[in-house]
């Protein structure tokens, strides 16, 4: 897999051989995107329970449209999309129950939502940091060296002079750290 913002994934979303196929596609989107999706809707609504049931809504609208058999041509972009829409109906349909009196409860109600990690979410931390531990244990002395000045904020052609090394040079490093890092985190 060649590294990019988009994740190519090797299938399409359109009508799929059988109900586990589904499935399968359906976890593997649910692996690739629930983190994401969840800190999206989360910043908006700054509300833990809403979130979840939005984003478990939002998969469960994913499933429905993969057994329909309509393609999705970005998979990313269509959850994003009907995670938005989620939270905007949510957000109309409390602004509409509400009364007057009731925005100090559902200021309380937001304080009182635990904003430390759920146990699954720990777990998930804790995973993906050992595979990015293995994974830069992997990388050469050049390969972390400019890993590391890059994560700094420095430029290429900073990196490049600090090294004593072309930018060319700097870029194919970068390239084959940020390939193995990927390689191995994923």
């Amino acid at each position: 897999m060649t590294f990019s913002s988009r994740v190519d994934l090797p299938w399409k979303l359109s009508v799929c051989a059988s109900a586990s196929d589904v499935e399968a596609h359906g976890k593997q989107l649910f692996d690739l995107h629930n983190g994401s999706l969840r800190a999206y809707v989360l910043h908006i609504l700054r509300d833990a329970v809403a979130t979840d049931d939005i984003v478990q809504e939002t998969f469960v609208r994913l499933l429905r449209q993969m057994k329909s058999g309509v393609p999705i041509a970005n998979p990313q972009a269509w959850l994003f999309a009907v995670g938005r829409n989620l939270v905007a109906d949510h957000l109309t349909d409390q602004a509409r129950y509400t009364s007057i009196e009731e925005p100090a409860s559902g200021a309380w109600r937001r304080e009182q939502a635990d904003p430390a990690p759920s146990a699954e979410q720990q777990c998930l931390h804790a995973e993906r940091a050992t595979r990015v531990e293995r994974a830069l244990k992997r990388l050469s002395p050049l390969e972390t060296q400019c890993l590391r000045m890059r994560s700094a904020g420095m430029l290429y052609r900073q990196i490049a002079a600090a090294l004593g090394v072309t930018i060319s040079t700097v870029e194919s490093a970068l390239a084959r750290a940020i390939r193995k890092m990927m390689t191995e985190a994923c």
